[in-house]
């Protein structure tokens, strides 16, 4: 009997070891080298030449290439190299990582696996976020200042294993994002999702859907009240035609042209919860389906649509998002550094 739970245990154990070695994807090879990303292993100083680092850019899974779309190194606010001084104001790079899940488990549970070749030997405050809802910081301490310039052989990476909160990662689009809020620069040897099951990947084509949600607010068009379906859709190439169905009836279309689109798709008001169905289709295409709960909602003004914050991050002395008269000796204007 005991040796049959024995073999019941080294089972169940099995079972459990292999189920998190499910690899969703993964940016990068773990041997001990960056030189397989982008820059790598050496270019550290090209990294604002290629405009890494803006919160616009961002590492596609299923389009991007390693080689050319994901820097090997991220520098600090420390880094004069990555734009950074006191007089020019201090500020924080982001890599963006976006991809997306059509079909997985309920029960699934996910692991964001980070593996460092290394860090400067001074300090750096990684800062890693999943889909804005989980926040994870390390610091750190590297080993060798000449790590960054590929010249220290038989350095080991080293894995920051991050467990997902449950439901933070959801069918349709995803983001992850790594920065270093404090000190210096990081370099990357791999990243990787891990799961316990197999996840179906969605491949991108001409867009990538970010999100859809309905807006907690309602806006008027010729004396008649909406609830805008909000559609962040990412222009891959082309100029793809986006059509919107709820309830199998047309409600909305458009073009994408370049870059980054926030659809207010007009769903009529409701007086009363409503559950519908809505399809988008590009190029007649569906490309997501789905439920959205329709609620009454507060006017929208257009003061609302207003963010207080826009440009009040990595100030400057020499610009401020404030309003002022012209030529005006002071310049009153918030100021909303990363501390």
């Amino acid at each position: 009997m005991t040796k049959f739970l024995t073999c019941i245990v080294l089972v169940f154990l099995y079972v459990i070891c292999n189920a998190q070695e499910v690899s969703v994807w993964k940016i990068g090879t773990r041997d001990n080298s960056s030189a397989d990303l982008a820059l790598g292993p050496s270019e550290y100083k090209k990294f604002l030449a290629n405009d890494f680092g803006y919160e616009d850019r961002y590492y596609l899974i299923g389009k991007s290439v390693p080689g050319k779309d994901f820097p090997y190194v991220i520098p600090g606010p420390d880094d004069t190299w990555g734009g950074t001084w006191s007089t020019s104001g201090w500020r924080t790079h982001e890599i963006n990582i976006l991809f997306g899940i059509d079909n997985m488990n309920e029960n699934i549970k996910f692991k964001l696996v980070v593996d460092l070749l290394d860090s400067h030997p001074g300090k750096s405050l990684l800062k890693v976020m999943i889909n804005d809802k989980q926040s994870e910081k390390f610091l750190l301490k590297g080993q060798s200042d000449s790590s960054i310039v590929g010249k220290s052989p038989g350095l080991k990476s080293r894995a920051i294993e991050i467990p997902v909160n449950n439901r933070i990662i959801r069918k349709g689009g995803n983001k992850i994002t790594l920065t270093v809020l404090e000190g210096s620069w990081i370099v990357f040897d791999d990243v990787r999702l891990e799961a316990t099951s197999d996840v179906k990947l969605i491949k991108p084509d001409k867009v990538f859907i970010r999100d859809i949600y309905p807006c907690a607010y309602e806006i008027e068009k010729e004396t008649k009240r909406f609830q805008p379906l909000l559609v962040d859709i990412e222009r891959l190439e082309g100029r793809p035609q986006i059509r919107v169905e709820l309830d199998g009836k047309d409600i909305f279309k458009g073009q994408i042209d370049t870059a980054r689109y926030l659809f207010e798709v007009p769903m009529p008001a409701v007086s009363s919860s409503k559950k519908s169905t809505y399809n988008i289709l590009i190029e007649d295409q569906s490309v997501a389906k789905g439920q959205v709960l329709r609620t009454p909602q507060k006017l929208q003004t257009y003061a609302d649509y207003v963010d207080t914050k826009i440009g009040t991050a990595h100030s400057r002395w020499m610009i401020a998002p404030g309003p002022w008269m012209p030529f005006s000796m002071v310049k009153i204007s918030p100021d909303n550094q990363n501390r």
